[in-house]
Formats: structure tokens, sequence, C-alpha cells
């Protein structure tokens, strides 16, 4: 996929796509970005985003101005949960003024454009609960409106899919039944964290980084979900990862009619030799939406203890990671994980790196793994330690024609 110019539009001093950290932070950020909307409880609501060039991450603004939980313990949170073109999907949880743990959930969607930006609630009452991450937004007609949709399986007396469909054209819910595709496999067992489109027609692919990508045209009449199978875990995370999530160390993207999907290992994780702890290679593949075969073509793998710095990143280089006296990188020091494999360009992927996993700040690195070079390493902070700071590409900034302030 060609990456977009450099600006989002002719008068914006927008980057045309970001790197998007989708937890709110909660503080007011009045800009050009912000759009406001009434929670179902009545209570005013402003979304904002403050937009920067990549590899640094844009963040997310919410302020909320209704009550508090009666025990002060909890309090309002908002993340970005799907984007497609100018629409992001934004879920809003509120506390019960009561007291308790129990919290409200609110799910809107911001358009960037054309106009001024715009948040809706989507209304009530919703077939079933939104509050997970693989809720999917597709942008249709050029941007004119936007689907919603969530898949349920459910058997009868076979397994289907319930697809539950929003549409902001007609403010109404519809509900589609998708067959499953013959003999596949793990259907029962996905748990997708992350969705995104194809970039044309309406095919969504839900991705669950265990067991593989389930794949639907949602505007199909009768549509039918298919399985595309992952590879199998690389040797050295098979005992390492055998009973733990896998998104820390596996990531899928689609572009240019491929999906792509990279793996990171951490081979010196057995050695004795502490210093070795952090190093990590990174292997990544490809295969075409069709490919009867199910077989991943091997692009290639980059190790981090090849790496060196590219010209343009040695003012970024800090003293984790560069021994000025050698001359070389220590990336053996940090903690990296969570990979975001840029869309437009097939040979970057960007990673998440910490003195520790429970550090709230760290460094985003841009790697060249054609070239084994690292771009940018650009700082990150995060605001709380209990969650992981989630990235989405996305290129909702490039509809928003003035400054973010």
């Amino acid at each position: 996929m060609p990456e977009p110019a450099v600006a989002a539009s002719p008068g914006s001093d927008l980057p045309a796509w970001v790197l998007l950290n989708t937890r709110g932070c909660p503080d007011r950020h009045l800009n050009a970005t912000t759009a406001g909307a009434v929670t179902s409880a009545g209570h005013p609501i402003e979304v904002s985003f403050q937009l920067v060039d990549p590899p640094s991450l844009s963040r997310c603004f919410f302020h909320y101005a209704g009550p508090t939980s009666g025990s002060g313990r909890y309090t309002a949170a908002a993340c970005v949960t799907g984007a497609d073109g100018a629409f992001l999907l934004v879920r809003c949880s509120f506390p019960d003024p009561r007291g308790g743990s129990w919290m409200h959930n609110d799910v809107f969607v911001y358009r960037a454009g054309p106009g001024g930006p715009s948040l809706d609630l989507l209304p009530r009452p919703y077939p079933i609960q939104l509050h997970k991450d693989h809720v999917a937004v597709l942008s249709c007609d050029g941007g004119d409106h936007c689907l919603v949709v969530m898949p349920r399986p459910r058997f009868d007396p076979t397994m289907v899919y319930d697809m539950h469909v929003f549409s902001t054209r007609t403010n109404s819910w519809s509900t589609k039944v998708a067959r499953v595709a013959h003999g596949m496999k793990y259907v029962a067992l996905l748990q997708p964290s992350r969705v995104f489109s194809l970039r044309g027609g309406g095919f969504m692919a839900w991705v669950d980084t265990t067991h593989g990508i389930l794949l639907c045209n949602v505007l199909d009449a009768d549509p039918e979900v298919r399985l595309i199978e992952l590879p199998p875990l690389l040797p050295s995370n098979e005992e390492l990862f055998e009973m733990s999530p896998l998104d820390p160390v596996r990531e899928v993207t689609f572009s240019d009619g491929c999906f792509r999907f990279i793996e990171m290992e951490y081979p010196g994780m057995d050695d004795d030799n502490p210093h070795c702890q952090f190093r990590w290679t990174a292997t990544m593949f490809k295969r075409t939406i069709d490919d009867s075969s199910e077989n991943w073509e091997l692009c290639r793998t980059v190790d981090s203890a090849e790496l060196s710095p590219a010209d343009s990143c040695f003012a970024d280089l800090f003293p984790q990671i560069w021994d000025g006296e050698e001359k070389r990188l220590t990336l053996d020091k940090v903690l990296s994980q969570f990979l975001t494999l840029d869309m437009y360009n097939e040979d970057v992927v960007y990673i998440k790196s910490k003195l520790n996993a429970c550090d709230t700040n760290g460094w985003m690195l841009k790697v060249d793994t054609r070239n084994n070079k690292i771009e940018r390493v650009p700082p990150f902070f995060a605001e709380m330690a209990y969650y992981v700071c989630t990235v989405q590409q996305c290129d909702f900034s490039k509809y928003i024609t003035h400054g973010s302030g």
C-alpha cells in the first residue's frame, strides 16, 4: 500500500497517518480534533486527539463531566477500539455513582471529517455487549457512513456467526447470519484481540494471535466466515508462551493484497548470561487472501544483535541502548515487545521497548528490517501502570483540515 502524502490535506499541518495510543487520557485537550456528545445517562463528554508525526505516539484525551463513583476508587475510562478511514470507535466506561465496582459502558462513533469532527452515541439497546476490543468499524461509500459490526458465534445446530450490524446511515441495528466454511478448525476457541478492514469491499479480519484470522465479507447478502490459520509457534516460544497470550510477540496486518505476520523470539532467555536476556529476533511471513495452500511465505528474520542506528536515529539514542565507547547498540538491556507492522512499508516494524515490564514509560523503535537499521527511537509516556499501551496505525488524521493545537 503506497504511503499517503506527508501532510493530511492542503492547509493542514497534521500527519496523514498516526500511531495512536488507544488508551484515553482523562484530561481536557481542546483543539481542532475535539468533538462532544452526551452519554446514555445524559452527561456531557468530549474526545480529543493530540496528533504527532510517527513513530512518536499520538494520544487520545477525554473529558467526562458526569458523576464519579461514591467510593472514589473507580473513575471514567476511554479506549479507541477500532478505526477505518475517517471513523473511530471509542468505548467509554463510567463508574456507578452509588459506589461498588460496576461500570457502565457506552460506545461512540468519532468521525474526523469531512467538515468538523463529530461524536455520536450508538443508540441502545445494544444487541450484545460491545465492551470487547474486537468490535469492527467499516467505512462505506467513500466515507459517507460506516457500519459497526460485532460477530457472535452460536450453534444452530452447527456453528454459525450472528453478525450484529449498526448503520450510521439508517441509525439502526440489524443481524445477518454468516455460515462457517466447511472444515474450519478452532472456530469455537477464537478470542480475537483486534480487527481491521481489508480496504476495499466489505472484508473484515478478526485476529486471534493464537489460532488465526477470522475473515468475513460483512456486505455479502449470504456471508461466510473462514479461518486463515497462523504459522505454528516458533521453537523457542513453544514453552515460553505455552499458556500465555501471544499479543506481546505476534502481530498481523494486511496491505497490497497480502496478510503480513511477524513473531518475536528471545533466544537468550535460557542463557546463563543475564546481559543477553532481552536480545530478540523477529521473523516475518506473508500470504495472499485467497491462497488455497494455507502456506505462509517466509520473508526474513531480523536479529536485534545485528541492528545499527541510521543517521536519523542518533539524536534519539539514550544510554540504555547505546554504548558510546564501543559505538554500538545494546538492545539486550531493554525489554522489547508488542509489535506494529507498518501498513505502508512492508520493511518497517515498530516495537515498544521499556527498561522492565512494570515501567510506565518507554520508547518506540522504528526498525528497517531489510537494511537492519533502527531509524527512530522516540519516547512515549503512560499515565497508569496497570495497562498495556496498545498502538493502532490509522489515517483518520488526514480528514482533519486544521492544526491540532
